[in-house]
Protein backbone atom coordinates (compact mmCIF):
# COMPACT_ATOMS: atom_id res chain seq x y z
CA UNK A 1 0.00 0.00 0.00
CA UNK A 2 2.83 2.51 1.25
CA UNK A 3 4.62 2.05 -2.47
CA UNK A 4 1.64 2.40 -4.31
CA UNK A 5 0.80 5.98 -2.76
CA UNK A 6 4.05 7.15 -2.81
CA UNK A 7 4.20 6.22 -6.34
CA UNK A 8 1.00 7.65 -7.11
CA UNK A 9 2.07 10.44 -5.33
CA UNK A 10 5.60 11.25 -6.96
CA UNK A 11 5.84 14.81 -7.16
CA UNK A 12 2.71 15.84 -5.67
CA UNK A 13 3.14 18.15 -2.29
CA UNK A 14 0.98 18.54 0.49
CA UNK A 15 -0.39 16.74 3.77
CA UNK A 16 -1.45 12.54 3.53
CA UNK A 17 -3.56 11.68 6.21
CA UNK A 18 -3.43 8.35 7.55
CA UNK A 19 -7.34 8.03 8.50
CA UNK A 20 -8.17 5.54 11.42
CA UNK A 21 -4.57 5.25 12.55
CA UNK A 22 -4.71 3.04 15.25
CA UNK A 23 -1.14 2.95 17.13
CA UNK A 24 0.22 4.35 14.06
CA UNK A 25 2.40 1.87 12.35
CA UNK A 26 1.47 3.04 8.77
CA UNK A 27 1.64 6.90 10.00
CA UNK A 28 4.94 5.82 10.67
CA UNK A 29 6.11 4.87 7.11
CA UNK A 30 4.21 7.57 5.47
CA UNK A 31 6.76 9.96 5.58
CA UNK A 32 7.04 13.85 7.19
CA UNK A 33 3.59 15.52 5.12
CA UNK A 34 1.63 12.70 6.73
CA UNK A 35 -0.98 12.89 10.13
CA UNK A 36 -3.29 10.89 11.31
CA UNK A 37 -6.70 10.86 12.26
CA UNK A 38 -7.84 8.01 15.27
CA UNK A 39 -11.38 7.92 16.93
CA UNK A 40 -9.74 5.91 20.40
CA UNK A 41 -7.60 8.87 22.38
CA UNK A 42 -5.35 6.24 24.04
CA UNK A 43 -4.28 4.91 20.29
CA UNK A 44 -4.13 8.41 19.26
CA UNK A 45 -1.44 8.93 21.78
CA UNK A 46 0.42 6.14 21.12
CA UNK A 47 0.20 6.85 17.02
CA UNK A 48 1.92 10.22 17.37
CA UNK A 49 4.34 9.23 20.01
CA UNK A 50 5.47 6.13 17.83
CA UNK A 51 5.32 8.24 14.29
CA UNK A 52 6.43 11.49 15.35
CA UNK A 53 3.30 12.99 13.49
CA UNK A 54 0.63 14.98 14.44
CA UNK A 55 -2.59 12.98 15.24
CA UNK A 56 -6.11 14.37 15.65
CA UNK A 57 -8.31 12.11 17.89
CA UNK A 58 -11.68 12.39 15.87
CA UNK A 59 -13.99 10.41 13.20
CA UNK A 60 -13.35 9.89 10.20
CA UNK A 61 -17.42 10.53 9.81
CA UNK A 62 -17.06 14.10 10.59
CA UNK A 63 -13.12 14.90 10.45
CA UNK A 64 -11.57 18.34 11.95
CA UNK A 65 -9.98 18.83 9.02
CA UNK A 66 -10.73 21.97 6.43
CA UNK A 67 -12.08 21.78 2.83
CA UNK A 68 -9.70 20.82 0.37
CA UNK A 69 -6.52 20.42 2.81
CA UNK A 70 -5.34 17.11 1.86
CA UNK A 71 -2.94 15.49 -1.44
CA UNK A 72 -3.54 12.19 -0.49
CA UNK A 73 -5.59 9.89 2.08
CA UNK A 74 -5.22 6.91 3.14
CA UNK A 75 -7.44 4.52 5.04
CA UNK A 76 -7.20 0.94 5.88
CA UNK A 77 -9.42 -1.30 7.13
CA UNK A 78 -11.59 1.66 8.07
CA UNK A 79 -14.98 1.58 6.29
CA UNK A 80 -15.78 -1.75 7.49
CA UNK A 81 -16.06 -0.06 11.05
CA UNK A 82 -18.98 -0.70 13.17
CA UNK A 83 -18.60 2.86 14.13
CA UNK A 84 -18.35 3.97 10.58
CA UNK A 85 -20.46 5.29 8.21
CA UNK A 86 -19.26 4.01 4.93
CA UNK A 87 -21.38 7.32 2.90
CA UNK A 88 -20.48 10.08 5.46
CA UNK A 89 -16.64 8.95 5.34
CA UNK A 90 -16.10 8.58 1.56
CA UNK A 91 -18.24 12.32 1.29
CA UNK A 92 -15.78 13.64 4.11
CA UNK A 93 -12.43 12.32 2.80
CA UNK A 94 -14.41 13.84 -0.94
CA UNK A 95 -14.49 16.66 1.19
CA UNK A 96 -11.26 17.36 2.33
CA UNK A 97 -9.35 15.82 -0.46
CA UNK A 98 -8.24 18.80 -3.12
CA UNK A 99 -8.96 18.28 -6.99
CA UNK A 100 -6.59 15.77 -8.10
CA UNK A 101 -5.64 14.61 -5.03
CA UNK A 102 -4.78 10.67 -4.53
CA UNK A 103 -6.85 8.10 -2.11
CA UNK A 104 -6.11 4.65 -1.44
CA UNK A 105 -8.55 2.80 0.26
CA UNK A 106 -7.80 -1.26 1.60
CA UNK A 107 -11.08 -3.23 2.62
CA UNK A 108 -11.90 -6.47 3.81
CA UNK A 109 -13.35 -8.45 0.80
CA UNK A 110 -16.84 -10.67 0.76
CA UNK A 111 -19.38 -10.32 3.11
CA UNK A 112 -19.95 -13.82 3.38
CA UNK A 113 -16.51 -14.54 4.83
CA UNK A 114 -17.45 -12.24 7.88
CA UNK A 115 -16.22 -13.77 10.73
CA UNK A 116 -15.65 -13.85 14.66
CA UNK A 117 -12.15 -12.19 14.17
CA UNK A 118 -14.17 -9.63 12.39
CA UNK A 119 -16.32 -9.17 15.25
CA UNK A 120 -13.82 -9.16 17.96
CA UNK A 121 -12.13 -5.92 16.23
CA UNK A 122 -15.62 -4.38 15.45
CA UNK A 123 -15.96 -5.16 11.53
CA UNK A 124 -19.61 -5.38 10.86
CA UNK A 125 -19.35 -5.43 7.11
CA UNK A 126 -16.79 -6.51 4.00
CA UNK A 127 -16.96 -5.08 0.39
CA UNK A 128 -17.01 -6.69 -3.14
CA UNK A 129 -15.24 -4.63 -5.81
CA UNK A 130 -18.23 -3.68 -6.93
CA UNK A 131 -19.90 -2.53 -3.98
CA UNK A 132 -16.79 -0.47 -3.31
CA UNK A 133 -16.48 1.36 -6.88
CA UNK A 134 -20.22 1.99 -6.47
CA UNK A 135 -19.38 3.85 -3.16
CA UNK A 136 -16.81 5.88 -4.84
CA UNK A 137 -17.68 6.77 -7.56
CA UNK A 138 -20.59 8.02 -6.07
CA UNK A 139 -18.82 10.27 -4.18
CA UNK A 140 -17.01 11.84 -7.64
CA UNK A 141 -13.56 9.40 -7.10
CA UNK A 142 -12.17 8.60 -10.13
CA UNK A 143 -10.56 5.32 -9.62
CA UNK A 144 -7.62 4.35 -11.19
CA UNK A 145 -6.70 0.46 -9.65
CA UNK A 146 -9.87 -1.58 -8.11
CA UNK A 147 -8.27 -5.27 -7.02
CA UNK A 148 -8.58 -7.81 -4.73
CA UNK A 149 -5.05 -8.01 -2.86
CA UNK A 150 -4.94 -11.62 -1.00
CA UNK A 151 -6.37 -14.27 -4.35
CA UNK A 152 -2.99 -16.30 -3.10
CA UNK A 153 -3.96 -16.62 0.28
CA UNK A 154 -7.60 -16.71 -0.54
CA UNK A 155 -8.48 -20.97 -0.44
CA UNK A 156 -6.93 -21.11 2.82
CA UNK A 157 -8.59 -17.73 4.26
CA UNK A 158 -12.01 -19.77 2.78
CA UNK A 159 -10.65 -23.44 4.28
CA UNK A 160 -10.47 -21.34 7.88
CA UNK A 161 -13.41 -19.71 7.26
CA UNK A 162 -15.44 -22.64 6.42
CA UNK A 163 -14.44 -24.81 9.49
CA UNK A 164 -14.05 -21.68 12.07
CA UNK A 165 -16.44 -22.05 14.71
CA UNK A 166 -18.51 -19.13 15.02
CA UNK A 167 -17.53 -18.88 18.93
CA UNK A 168 -14.15 -19.25 18.13
CA UNK A 169 -11.46 -16.92 20.65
Amino acid sequence: AVQELAHAMRGRAGAVLDAGCGTGGMLARLGPSALGLEYDSVAAALASKKAGRPVACGSVNEMPLGDRTLAGYVSLDVLCHGGVDPERAAKEAERCLEPGAIALFNLPAYGWMLSAHDRRVHNVRRFTRGQVLALLAGRGFKILKASYWNTLLFPLMLLHRVTERDDAE
